[in-house]
């Protein structure tokens, strides 16, 4: 168990300790940042850059409770095995159901590492893309339980439920809650395929008898002929 808190700055799941006396525009990374291995951390070059761009970083505070940690800020939202850089996409294209998830979300989460490649996440969230201001007063609490093979972190499997109303105050449809199920995994079969599938779906009651709410689902693979060459769909 650790002694006092530390605080970190993070990006996409990689760290970097913060100098908080300094201001964030000057971070610097420290050289000692590492993998396992003993190799710098492929994410710092990453990290300063986007410190350069002025982009808004999370920060992370772990707790005395091994494995346990508070994350706060500005986060992409973890629905669905896509990115939104398209060069870091097995695809040219993301998928229909891309276009209809939220971007980014404000807020905070307690992170808790259950071992065994095991993570669970609990965060309250302004709502879907409502990062400087929110439509409405309330907040969207999200649950998330990701697993990364140890031994290869091309397998993974994510099961993310978050629900709240995120429609405007004077919508006349009603602050009913939108529940949102988003489950996908990704299999390295071996050194050449892959394969991914993904299922995302809601469903958002109104002031009628209806019930809005969608389903989609995708199944990818991928084919790595060499070290820059692969076929995907």
């Amino acid at each position: 168990m650790n002694a006092t808190p530390i605080i970190y700055l993070s990006v996409d799941g990689a760290t970097a300790p913060a100098d908080l006396s300094r201001r964030v525009m000057s971070l610097e990374i420290d050289e000692h940042i590492k993998k396992g291995t003993g190799s710098p951390h492929p994410a710092a070059k990453d990290i300063a850059e986007r410190l350069k761009g002025n982009e808004r970083l999370p920060l992370l505070i772990e707790t005395p409770i091994d494995g346990l940690a508070l994350e706060g800020g500005v986060f992409n939202v973890p629905f669905g095995p896509e990115y939104n850089l398209a060069y870091q996409n097995w695809n040219w294209s993301t998928s229909n159901m891309f276009a209809i998830m939220p971007y980014q979300v404000s807020g905070m989460r307690l992170n808790y590492e259950l071992g065994a490649g095991w993570v669970a996440r609990l965060g309250v969230y302004n709502g879907w893309d409502q990062i400087v201001t929110d439509n409405n007063k309330g907040k969207s609490p999200m649950l998330s339980l990701e697993w990364t093979n140890p031994d290869d972190e091309e397998t993974y499997f994510v099961l993310n439920y978050m629900a709240g109303n995120e429609r405007a105050t004077d919508d006349p449809r009603g602050p009913w809650w939108r529940h949102t199920l988003d489950v996908y995994a990704q299999w390295h079969a071996n050194e050449r395929w892959s394969v991914r599938g993904h299922v995302f779906t809601g469903i958002e009651p109104t002031r009628s008898s209806t019930t809005e709410g969608w389903f989609g689902a995708a199944l990818f693979g991928k084919f790595d002929a060499n070290d820059w060459f692969s076929l995907a769909a």
